[in-house]
């Protein structure tokens, strides 16, 4: 049996049985869900394409940022953009463990669990390699609470 569509008129077949329970009044899932969507179009936060976002997405976004997929976020969540952005304060961690053996400067302790990254000049937006050295967190304290110069 050949019906139109209720949406776009478009003329399409449907089984007989299907039409005396209701259904085939719309060709295609497309025509049917944009009625019945609740979202919008919106632009994506870090590349700016249009893409569909359902109204749950764009209400629990809290940065009212949405992104048309994870790369964006992802890029957007580590970069200078994002509204917890500190000056690249924690951005030390990596490089230390990748470029600096793990052993305490002032005692020599190799274990992992116990060292932390110490700013020789105590500010802690100056990141630069040669500002940061592993100590474990007793001599972390001791220079920190005595001030012991290195």
């Amino acid at each position: 049996m050949m019906v139109s569509c209720g949406r776009c008129s478009k003329i399409f077949y449907i089984k007989p049985s299907h039409k005396k329970l209701g259904e085939g009044k719309y060709c295609s899932r497309t025509c049917s869900d944009i009625g019945r969507r609740k979202g919008k179009v919106v632009e994506c936060g870090k590349c700016g394409t249009q893409f569909y976002a359902t109204q749950k997405q764009w209400n629990l976004s809290k940065s009212k940022l949405n992104f048309c997929r994870q790369l964006c976020y992802l890029s957007f969540q580590t970069g200078q953009n994002h509204p917890r952005w500190k000056y690249g304060e924690n951005a030390y961690l990596p490089l230390m463990k990748k470029n600096r053996e793990q052993t305490c400067k002032r005692c020599g302790v190799r274990n992992k669990r116990v060292l932390v990254v110490h700013h020789v000049d105590k500010n802690r937006k100056n990141n630069v390699l040669s500002n940061l050295v592993w100590l474990c967190r007793n001599c972390h304290h001791l220079v920190h609470k005595y001030r012991e110069t290195w």
